[in-house]
């Protein structure tokens, strides 16, 4: 019996988070990674994946303080950090600054929230997410957490809406703003007679305004490379 045990992944898995868990408890607090030791919760609605419904979620969505499926933590994971930091329950370590936002979170106030704003529970992930409803509120359960002022409240029925581009990812605006005016200087030949690269090319010549054409592009690819690694 106790050979069949020692081999069972489940038993093994069990006997692991046990042993991660009373690690746990000796570790400092203050700025100390440490295992998941902080109970799921006892709150029914955590027992579930938050966006598919599946029971059992082994992951979670640190920015949102809800549990996930590991299917759902994939997608998550597609939309970046700055959106939604995924981290597992049973394999990741974790600061005690995110257990304290699991412990504030949970997947009933996040579908409240998310009610008061219009903003479906089923709807696609890639919508849910992206709304100024769940900025802010990824944004205040992070102030919560480390103690500061919260974000200003939302104006009435918008919540829904999407959230600015720019707001969610900067670093992309910033990009795309370096990428337009490294591009503009780029010309396809020194020459005055040189077509340029926003002109059509001529039947005469035609070979010659290809290749000045081709250099050009070349030229746009090492700049896309150097500015969106």
């Amino acid at each position: 019996q106790d050979l069949r045990q020692m081999v069972d992944p489940t038993f093994c898995q069990d006997q692991c988070l046990a042993h991660r868990r009373r690690v746990a408890e000796h570790l400092p607090d203050q700025g100390e990674v440490k295992y998941f030791a902080v109970p799921h919760s006892h709150d029914p609605a955590d027992t579930v994946c938050f966006d598919s419904g599946t029971s059992g979620p082994d992951w979670a969505s640190v920015s949102h303080g809800i549990y996930l499926s590991i299917e759902a933590a994939g997608v998550h994971r597609s939309l970046g950090v700055r959106v939604s930091f995924v981290q597992s329950i049973s394999m990741d370590a974790w600061r005690p600054i995110h257990q304290r936002m699991m412990e504030l979170g949970g997947n009933r106030r996040f579908e409240d929230f998310l009610r008061e704003h219009n903003v479906p529970r089923d709807a696609p992930i890639r919508e849910k997410y992206l709304t100024r409803a769940a900025k802010w509120y990824r944004e205040a359960l992070r102030a919560r957490a480390e103690g500061t002022e919260c974000p200003e409240p939302l104006p009435f029925g918008t919540g829904h809406l999407p959230a600015a581009w720019c707001d969610l990812y900067p670093e992309s605006d910033k990009r795309t703003s370096v990428l337009r005016k490294r591009i503009s200087g780029i010309t396809p030949d020194d020459s005055p007679e040189g077509p340029g690269v926003g002109r059509p090319l001529e039947r005469s010549n035609s070979w010659r305004q290809f290749s000045r054409c081709w250099s050009a592009c070349r030229a746009i690819k090492d700049v896309c490379t150097e500015v969106l690694p």
